[in-house]
C-alpha cells in the first residue's frame, strides 16, 4: 500500500475534510498509511496569531490534535495502528542540522504535548 507524509498542510483543513481524506486514503491504499505532524488546539491558537501578525489574515487554521488515537479511532475500521511520536527524531535535535532557538523551540513544543508526530496503519 501507498504510505503518505504530509508535513504542515493539514492544519488548513476542517476536521471533517481532514476525515474525508483519511478514510479515503485507507480504502484506497490497503496495506499502506499516512504520517503527519500536528498541533494541540493551544499551540494551533498560538500558531493562527503568528501567521495573522504576517497580514495573512485571510488563511486559518482549523486542524488540531488532542489524543490522536481517541480523535481517530472512530473515523475507519481500516485504521489498523495509530501511534503518537512525541519527540523529535534524534537526528534533527544534532547543532548541525538546526539552529539551537528552532531545537530548543521544537524540543519544548514536543515536551509539553502541544506538538506531536501521528502515524495511522491501514489495514490490509
Amino acid at each position: 500500500g501507498l504510505f503518505v507524509v504530509s508535513g504542515g498542510a493539514l492544519y488548513y483543513f476542517q476536521p471533517e475534510q481532514v476525515k474525508k481524506i483519511f478514510c479515503a486514503l485507507a480504502e484506497c491504499f490497503p496495506g499502506g498509511g499516512i504520517c503527519f505532524d500536528c498541533q494541540n488546539k493551544k499551540a494551533v491558537r498560538q500558531a493562527r496569531k503568528v501567521v495573522e501578525r504576517t497580514g495573512n489574515t485571510g488563511v486559518k487554521m482549523h486542524f488540531a490534535v488532542e489524543d490522536a488515537e481517541m480523535m481517530f479511532r472512530s473515523w475507519s475500521k481500516r485504521f489498523e495502528k495509530i501511534e503518537t511520536i512525541s519527540r523529535l527524531p534524534q537526528r534533527y535535535l544534532s547543532r548541525d542540522f538546526l539552529p539551537l532557538r528552532t531545537r530548543l523551540t521544537l524540543r519544548h513544543r514536543f515536551m509539553s504535548g502541544m506538538m506531536k508526530f501521528v502515524e495511522i496503519r491501514f489495514r490490509e
